[in-house]
């Protein structure tokens, strides 16, 4: 049986009201030989559990930012927020998932969401907050240590890693539970991982986008098969 994966969308309420994700993580998830299930925000707790009771994983996406008073800051005038409603639904999702013991896998946002809940606080915009000569916040490359003995450096079997850089936030203070387990060469925080049971792993670029590369691609099928060695017998 192929494992359940959960991703969860973007919400816009302004007219044309509607929910969005790039269709990269949906191709990713099934190049990788799992079922992507694209999750719309909820509100209810119940809800919420009842929803993760029938995944196997979980792949939290890219997007805006997450808001600051959730880290006990004031908002910078560059942080962009992602919608109150997806927000709150996050929150609980990646609550739940880790008190339940869901492998999770957060992209971009998603790493940042992980380190938020788990504690930890956000550089809100590096080019003001943290200015360096790496390309963070553009279209640019840039090569990014992988720390051996690392979750991360077991799936992609490699020291150094070329990423896209697609953001202008990154991780400050790492959250409780948490390890870094790749970082830019100006020592901005590019992956962390759990160091509890359950299989947390987080990446500041966004590897589906960029899937010819062979490495990129054994980050999913990697997780993918973390995740089918859990997976329970469905009727």
């Amino acid at each position: 049986m192929k494992p359940f994966i959960g991703i969860n969308c973007d919400l816009s309420r302004e007219w044309p009201c509607r929910l969005s994700l790039y269709c990269e993580y949906y191709e990713a998830v099934k190049m990788a030989g799992g079922i992507p299930i694209l999750l719309a925000p909820l509100e209810e707790v119940k809800d919420i559990e009842g929803l993760l009771n029938r995944l196997d994983g979980l792949i939290l996406s890219g997007g805006d930012d997450v808001w600051p008073e959730r880290y006990g800051q004031t908002r910078h005038a560059r942080t962009n927020l992602v919608s109150k409603e997806r927000d709150a639904f996050d929150f609980q999702l990646v609550r739940q998932a880790l008190d339940m013991d869901i492998p999770v896998l957060g992209i971009c946002h998603g790493i940042q969401l992980i380190n938020v809940v788990m504690g930890g606080t956000l550089i809100q915009d590096i080019p003001s907050q943290r200015p360096s000569d790496a390309p963070h916040n553009s279209k640019a490359v840039h090569k990014v240590k992988v720390e051996r003995g690392t979750h991360l450096y077991e799936f992609l079997k490699t020291d150094v890693l070329t990423v896209n850089s697609i953001h202008h936030q990154a991780i400050d203070r790492l959250g409780e539970g948490l390890k870094v387990s790749a970082t830019a060469e100006d020592g901005i925080v590019e992956a962390i991982e759990g160091t509890r049971r359950s299989l947390i792993m987080g990446v500041q670029w966004h590897p589906e986008r960029m899937l010819e590369d062979s490495t990129q691609r054994r980050l999913f099928t990697a997780f993918l098969e973390e995740v089918k060695g859990r997976v329970p017998k469905r009727a």
